[in-house]
Formats: C-alpha cells, structure tokens, sequence
C-alpha cells in the first residue's frame, strides 16, 4: 500500500468526568469506512476509539464526525451531545488536516450537516483547527472538551470530555 493509499484516523474518546456517561454514539462518514466502531458506552474514567480508513481506491481521504449523548447519570437523562469532527485528507497539496469539537442539542443528527457546519461554518457552540496547530479547548456550561490530532496521513484524534 502506498503512502497515498493509507489515509485513516483513529478517534479517541476519553471520559474524565465525574458525572456524566457517553453514550448512543453515532457516526457519519463524508469519505472512508469504518474498520472498527466506536463503544457504546463510555464511563467515567473509560476511554474507547474507532478506527477510520479511506477507500480502498478512491481518490479521497477519511472524513466525518462522531457523536455521544452526554447522559447525565445524577438527573438520569441526556440533555447535550458532544462531537468530533475529523477531516484526513489524500491529498495534503490541496488540503489540511482539521479537526473540531462541540457541544450541541441532543435532538441534533449526526449527518452531512453537522459535519459541514462544523467544517465550514462559523463558530458557534463548537471550536475547529488544523492539526499542526494547538490543542482545542471548548467549555460549555457543564463539560470542557479538549481535542488534539496528529499531522500524519494514519493520524490519532483525541477528545477529552472534563466537568467544567
């Protein structure tokens, strides 16, 4: 397999807070398949990722974003949903890696949507950057999310989920 060829991203969920359970995860692929699923549940002090990989063939990265309810386990319910957006492109002459993190309204889909808005649009309840700049930071009323991504064709994306 070529260089060209070997385009994946792992995603890391880490769950360092005291009161909240990720779970339900969701995934939508712009590009790429899986090669192995997010955990269904992720406990305080667990941690579980997935494994993302172009098509074979195709001209074209591996790119999506992953969501989690954020269930609260003193109120016994999910109000907020955290995502991940990652963006490892085939080809770095034309575009970056970007990565991006958020906390959002649990009625909100994972699909083509969510992915260009946080891609794309403005800022709001979310942060993004390129992966050779600094480690993300994004703090909502209760968590605080932080995100880093390797600036490699197999790279690595960490999201760390904290009490505010």
């Amino acid at each position: 397999m070529g260089a060209s060829d070997s385009r994946q991203c792992e995603v890391v969920f880490s769950n360092y807070s005291r009161n909240y359970t990720l779970r339900n995860p969701r995934v939508h692929l712009e590009s790429g398949q899986y090669d192995t699923a997010m955990p269904s549940t992720l406990r305080t002090s667990e941690y579980g990722s997935a494994v993302f990989s172009k098509t074979a063939g195709a001209a074209r990265g591996c790119v999506g974003v992953v969501t989690y309810d954020l269930y609260n386990e003193s109120t016994k319910r999910a109000d907020k949903k955290i995502a991940g957006m990652f963006s490892v492109p085939f080809d770095y002459n034309l575009y970056y890696i970007w990565h991006g993190i958020g906390v959002f309204p649990i009625n909100t889909q994972c699909n083509s949507c969510l992915f260009d808005i946080m891609k794309n649009n403005e800022q709001r309840g979310f942060v993004r950057g390129r992966a050779e700049g600094p480690t993300l930071t994004y703090r909502d009323n209760d968590v605080t999310l932080t995100s880093a991504i390797s600036n490699c064709s197999r790279a690595t994306m960490t999201v760390e989920v904290r009490n505010r």
